[in-house]
């Protein structure tokens, strides 16, 4: 059999190893891939399933969903703009600098394509990427990027990686005409932390196939003991990858994940914190660079109790009401406040603007 265990995982057609399997088991507080799944209704329960739906709609109309959801979570219809940090690519498949570049200078120009972000792009990770494994596939992030973002005022932390190629194997043909046909699927995984809290609130895999060239099975059996099993072990060779099929490959993938975290970003509530008080003054950490205006009204909410995950990330759930606040003096990236009811108000507390 042609698949062997190796750098990187492998799988057989109709078969799957656990995706990404070299990255090994996780802890707690895991994000879990949302997989499309089909159910299968009786005819009559379909008809009544559509009847209903129709009724809600002409009832309620198409976005109630939307505002309730949106009137839950302070923040969300804002028109703030977010601070995004995205650190750097992480290329595990090894498909070069260049391209990883092209692949960047892409993504943020899809992902920003309305202006509604800020992104800052990230300095080059201090760590070993085997310190901030996945506990199902991809990447975490090093708790210690996520209390520098949460210093430089972020409101979202991006981590983009791109695994090992996985390769998919399978005979076709009668003896002594057998092919080995090969197929190897390239993958891009993105997660996003809200910088706030402390949550993963995006975690996404996408991933095509590209075809390689067949293997003659009669070649291989031909081979000295030695020589098969080093080509077994190898399983392809770069060269044999069609860079026109990867690059269409990775162009898709990136325009997919970057119009996926962009969905991700806005339905994101907008939130800050303060950043000092002082005789009745409050300094936050939003100016003129998020559309920050003069008479800006924020809810202060105080923090919860803290959650460690297995991981090391800690949580931060949002705690009770503190009081309201309003802007006074706009600055470049900080303004003052002004008490406006409630308090008292520290250093730390979140907040979320009101309505």
């Amino acid at each position: 059999m042609l698949i062997s265990k190796s750098s990187f995982s492998s799988r057989i057609w109709g078969e799957r190893v656990g995706p990404f399997s070299i990255f090994g088991k996780g802890g707690e507080c895991r994000a879990k891939l949302e997989r499309n799944t089909s159910m299968k209704y009786p005819v009559a329960s379909r008809i009544l399933l559509g009847i209903l739906l129709l009724s809600l709609v002409s009832w309620a109309g198409c976005g109630t969903t939307k505002r309730l959801y949106s009137k839950a979570r302070p923040g969300v219809n804002s028109g703030l703009k977010k601070r995004i940090l995205l650190l750097p690519f992480m290329d595990q498949a090894g498909v070069g600098a260049v391209r990883v570049r092209e692949m960047k200078t892409r993504f943020i120009s899809l992902l920003n394509k309305d202006k509604e972000f800020l992104v800052t792009e990230g300095s080059q990770q201090a760590i070993s990427t085997a310190r901030i494994k996945s506990p199902v596939f991809g990447i975490a992030v090093d708790p210690e990027q996520v209390k520098k973002a949460r210093e430089m005022g972020m409101n979202a932390l991006v981590t983009v990686v791109l695994p090992p190629y996985e390769l998919y194997a399978k005979k076709a043909g009668i003896w002594p005409f057998r092919r080995i046909k090969r197929k190897l699927e390239i993958a891009v995984v993105v997660n996003a932390f809200d910088v706030t809290n402390g949550t993963l609130f995006l975690t996404k895999l996408e991933s095509r196939k590209i075809r390689l060239p067949n293997l003659d099975e009669m070649d291989l059996e031909a081979l000295e003991p030695s020589a098969y099993e080093k080509r077994l072990e190898k399983q392809f060779d770069k060269s044999e990858i069609d860079e026109k099929k990867l690059a269409k490959a990775l162009k898709q993938i990136v325009k997919s994940q970057a119009s996926a975290l962009r969905e991700a970003l806005v339905e994101q509530p907008w939130a800050g914190r303060i950043l000092s008080t002082d005789s009745g003054s409050i300094i936050i950490d939003a100016g003129k660079d998020v559309g920050l205006r003069q008479g800006f009204v924020f809810e202060v909410f105080g923090r919860g109790e803290p959650i460690t995950c297995a991981d090391g990330r800690t949580l931060y759930p949002l705690g009770q009401k503190v009081g309201e606040i309003k802007v006074r003096q706009v600055r470049a990236r900080s303004s003052l406040a002004i008490p406006l009811q409630g308090g008292p108000f520290a250093h730390g507390q979140e907040i979320r603007p009101k309505g």
